[in-house]
């Protein structure tokens, strides 16, 4: 406990707090810590009341009102670009990722501009998904859930070895498997592809692919279980 002064009664404190219309837009007035210690600097008798607080007493006040102001769960706020075309499945994965946790958006960008110098600045090898976080880029799928998720959602890609494992899991048996059996049917229907020889054999083979996935990691709400993870971004 702080060692502080008669003086320093929180009745007192409050009346020296002018008021704010604009309170509740600073997150609360008082009651967030940094509004209630920027409020408090402005008060000349609250400023000597602190300073007659004894050195251990007013280091402990400063620490315990730096946590208030900055909860050490805090997420970083994002800027990402997320380089995309709306039909890509690839690209779809981390676009709704952005969106969703508020990292980011999507920068749309047609096929005829991936190999143009912007873009290869971006992607060096000119393809989609890429993504740009301020002066940081770096493309590929499943490596810009992973990156997003690391950064931004956490909770998204859990630290556990074996969750992790699932994660990884699925969304490469997706990407090497079933992504290309899928990609067959759908991407035709969205004019990318020419249709495959022998439509009712591709529709059962992609039918039978998604069957097989589906069996193997969507046995509960989602891949891991009741919570969502970068896994059913991509799939």
């Amino acid at each position: 406990a702080f060692k502080l002064v008669p003086a320093l009664a929180p009745p007192r404190v409050s009346r020296h707090i002018p008021s704010d219309p604009n309170a509740a837009a600073m997150g609360g007035g008082i009651a967030k810590g940094a509004s209630a210690a920027t409020l408090a600097a402005k008060d000349e008798e609250l400023k000597d009341l602190v300073a007659s607080l004894d050195p251990e007493s007013r280091a402990k006040l400063a620490k315990a009102l730096a946590q208030t102001a900055a909860p050490t769960d805090a997420k970083p706020a994002g800027g990402c670009k997320i380089f995309a075309l709306p039909a890509s499945m690839n690209a779809m994965g981390p676009v709704l990722l952005a969106l969703s946790t508020g990292c980011g958006e999507m920068e749309s960008i047609p096929m005829e501009k991936w190999k143009e110098p912007d873009f290869l600045a971006v992607n060096p090898f000119g393809q989609i998904p890429a993504v740009k976080d301020s002066d940081f880029t770096m493309a590929e799928s499943n490596a810009v859930l992973r990156y997003l998720a690391c950064k931004y959602a956490p909770e998204l890609y859990p630290k556990s070895p074996k969750t992790r494992g699932i994660i990884d899991w699925a969304m490469e048996r997706f990407s090497t498997s079933v992504y290309s059996d899928v990609v067959e049917v759908v991407y035709p229907i969205l004019g990318y592809a020419a249709p495959p020889s022998d439509a009712e054999a591709a529709g059962k083979k992609c039918t039978d692919s998604l069957e097989s996935f589906c069996k193997v990691f969507l046995k509960s709400k989602f891949v891991i279980g009741d919570n969502m993870s970068i896994a059913d971004y991509k799939v």
